[in-house]
């Protein structure tokens, strides 16, 4: 499948195989079901590597904002985040459908030897930071870094698809589907477009995760110059969509940059 004249958001790699240590750290929100009954659905973060995480601990000192996106209305849903840490958030569902839940955190810092710095930017297709320290005589310093997260996930609590998957949210980097992944089946395109600020974000790395076993699936995508690509996740089961966008810090006299890593969880269903 193309998108425009070109196969620029085609997919660019794809591996099977058991991964060794990664340079940076991705992080998803995930239901205990994608397909919950009831009128709850309790929802984790996890953080980690290879799409193998642990729990984070989800309080009101860490989460900004929480929402969900249901039978065509928003609503904020901050009033189900712990006081206190907890391994999980139980929020209420809206009806029947496909559901969006979306959150943001606090800011965090991390500061990486210059080695390990363009190697992780390497990783996440940021190579354009890379340059830009290297013009300005900073490529053999450390990298000084303010990272924020930005997740998403879908549930559907009937085989059927919904709009809400499609919803914006207004996050400051967000991956969004133009079709409902929940209710398509494995091995069909599908296709996203990312957004920065609201606008189309071209030539973002974007990574769709799977595990099946103990091996990976990994899937790299470029988006267009509309910020839009394709993918065609193969198989059934639990996916992440990751990506990764970089600025010039601005605020901060400790930080040199900062990034928003934007994630979607959502479960594919078998043919």
């Amino acid at each position: 499948m193309k998108w425009g004249d070109t196969v620029a958001c085609a997919v660019a790699a794809i591996s099977l195989m058991g991964w060794g240590p990664a340079l940076s750290h991705e992080f998803w929100m995930v239901p205990d079901r994608f397909h919950p009954a009831g009128d709850s659905v309790s929802l984790a973060m996890q953080v980690g590597e290879n799409f193998s995480g642990e729990l984070v601990g989800v309080s009101t000192a860490f989460v900004t904002q929480l929402h969900r996106r249901a039978a065509g209305r928003a609503s904020d849903l901050r009033a189900f985040i712990p006081a206190a840490p907890s391994g999980a958030m139980q929020v209420p569902l809206a009806g029947s459908g496909t559901q969006l839940f979306w959150a943001d955190t606090q800011p965090s810092h991390v500061e990486l030897d210059a080695g390990r710095f363009h190697a992780y930017l390497h990783d996440e297709g940021l190579d354009g930071i890379i340059d830009a320290r290297t013009r300005a005589g900073t490529a053999d310093q450390p990298g000084r870094e303010r990272f924020r997260r930005h997740v998403k996930t879908l549930v559907n609590t009937a085989a059927e698809p919904g709009d809400a998957a499609l919803h914006v949210t207004g996050q400051r980097l967000e991956i969004v589907p133009l079709s409902d992944p929940t209710a398509a089946p494995a091995g069909g395109d599908l296709v996203f477009e990312v957004l920065w600020e609201g606008k189309p974000l071209p030539r973002a790395l974007v990574k769709f995760w799977h595990r099946r076993g103990g091996q990976l699936l990994l899937i790299r995508a470029t988006t267009d110059a509309q910020g839009r690509l394709v993918a065609t996740p193969p198989f059934a089961g639990t996916w992440m969509a990751s990506v990764v966008h970089m600025i010039p810090a601005t605020d901060s006299p400790q930080d040199d940059w900062d990034s928003h890593w934007g994630s979607l969880t959502f479960e594919m269903r078998a043919r």
